[in-house]
């Protein structure tokens, strides 16, 4: 008998991921029935998803404000940096 994990280290089985397989794959279900909900909650998301890329693909180059991004205003506009050396 070993007296210490050094002579017997752990082992897992060669089917470990064929036995893992099943478990995973009803994860995955769970998970994106979770997000999504059942399959008619999640044909409509994917279809107002499918909806905000075409009128984001519809979206012409002189509809798009160009120009300087507008800075904060309030508490966190007035921070000023102090240099080193004023510490």
């Amino acid at each position: 008998m070993p007296t210490s994990k050094r002579e017997k280290p752990s082992v897992s089985p060669s089917d470990l991921a064929d036995r893992l397989e099943p478990l995973g794959e009803l994860r995955a279900k769970a998970l994106l029935r979770h997000t999504f909900g059942d399959l008619p909650d999640a044909s409509d998301v994917l279809e107002r998803l499918a909806q905000a890329l075409r009128q984001l693909d519809d979206t012409r180059p002189e509809d798009v404000v160009d120009g300087p991004t507008p800075r904060p205003v309030g508490p966190t506009a007035k921070r000023v940096r102090k240099s080193a050396g004023a510490r």
